[in-house]
């Protein structure tokens, strides 16, 4: 018996010593600590994914109403985990993989001091710990893009099908949780048709997102006749982004004015009524949907919104200052590394997905951008600690 516990013993401090895994065990610990202080928060659109859950696991092969329109990965899970404190923990757990993803991506291109950084600021980033407790998708959303741009950075370095298979696969299951990554996603995509190995690359990171889609796209096929994914709700949201204020900001408090007969259209009716609507004011007034967009992306950037506490703003403000700033020295010190463009080019897309859209004022849609600014901000931190580390003043007192 004796013979085979050290060897065990020897490879779970391997284990637990391993970084990614070291990494990845913080940043858990940091979100069930939050959990356990407050406990799952269901959010505004919990319910829907609960009903969604309910129909699926009552009739699976059965069209839904909030199923077709949902992305499904969270009806899914809900299906199979009914108790709400263990779901919680679960989306606690797979939502502190964005800690060894950033570690592991910043580690590859920008070096293991700027990796350990990215790391600590993406275990403990306010944003990202105060979602953890909540019922909804924007956190597994966040971890899985996260694991898919850290397979994709693989392809800066030396490209693999194995990596390019592992991307597709985390790319399609975070369009699954949320819509607002298909640009991101495409993003992905063409930085993988950019490879040396194309053929292969593509190949692999094709099959990984058919391989995520394929069973929704049988079961959609059975239940709505379509074989789609999901329907999702864009020429919805395109018309809504047309209404948006900064008061209400395409939540509480903005006009979104119906026909009296729209709750017995069809969703081919509705879509094309949302379609028509949002053309309609884009080519009759394109200076007015500009000006909205660029409005849009200034209260985007806001480091702190009006509805919030004074100390949450005392807080935040600093923090998003300072994150601001160092992500762009990291940027401009970086801007040779092939990564630096993509975190740029993922941002560009969820901006752009934003400004189309709405902008809510808990910040959730920000989440993917303050995922690819941590990298940045950490480069940029470690360049300036190892300045100050060759300091004559700094090595003097250091050397007491």
């Amino acid at each position: 018996m004796m013979r085979y516990r050290a060897p065990v013993v020897g490879f779970m401090i391997r284990l637990i010593r391993a970084p990614l895994m070291s990494v990845w065990a913080a940043a858990a610990v940091v979100r069930l600590g939050e959990l356990a202080r407050t406990g799952p928060v269901p959010g505004g659109d919990t319910a829907t994914y609960r009903a969604a859950a309910d129909q699926l696991r009552g009739a699976p092969l059965v069209d839904g109403a909030s199923l077709s329109f949902l992305p499904p990965l969270l009806p899914v899970l809900m299906a199979v985990v009914r108790n709400d404190a263990a779901l919680a923990i679960l989306l606690a757990l797979l939502g502190a993989l964005v800690a060894p993803a950033c570690w592991a991506l910043t580690n590859r291109h920008f070096g293991r001091a700027a990796a350990w950084i990215a790391a600590a600021l993406a275990a403990t980033e306010p944003s990202f710990v105060q979602w953890t407790p909540y019922l909804l998708t924007d956190l597994p959303g966040l971890s899985l893009f996260a694991v898919a741009l850290e397979r994709t950075s693989v392809q800066l370095a030396s490209p693999r099908p194995a990596a390019a298979l592992a991307a597709g696969v985390a790319t399609g299951l975070s369009y699954t949780a949320r819509a607002a990554f298909a640009l991101p996603g495409l993003i992905l995509a063409l930085t993988h048709a950019s490879t040396t190995r194309r053929r292969a690359v593509v190949g692999a990171f094709v099959l990984g997102v058919g391989l995520v889609f394929l069973p929704f796209l049988v079961r959609n096929e059975i239940a709505l006749g379509e074989a789609t994914v999901y329907r999702g709700q864009t020429w919805l949201l395109l018309w809504a982004g047309t209404r948006w204020n900064e008061v209400g900001r395409a939540t509480g408090g903005v006009d979104l004015i119906y026909p009296g007969d729209y709750a017995s259209w069809t969703p081919e009716q509705r879509d094309a009524f949302h379609r028509q609507e949002f053309m309609s004011f884009v080519t009759e007034h394109p200076g007015e949907w500009l000006l909205l967009a660029l409005r849009k992306a200034l209260w985007f950037w806001l480091p702190a919104y009006p509805e919030w506490s004074a100390i949450h703003k005392l807080l935040a403000i600093p923090y998003f200052c300072i994150l601001y700033a160092l992500a762009g020295v990291g940027a401009v010190h970086q801007r040779r590394s092939a990564l630096t463009w993509l975190l740029l080019a993922c941002i560009a897309a969820t901006q752009l997905t934003v400004m189309a859209t709405i902008v809510d004022y808990d910040d959730r849609y920000r989440l993917p951008v303050e995922l690819c600014l941590l990298p940045l901000a950490a480069s940029a931190a470690a360049s300036i600690g190892a300045v100050l580390r060759r300091s004559p003043v700094i090595s003097r007192s250091g050397n007491g």
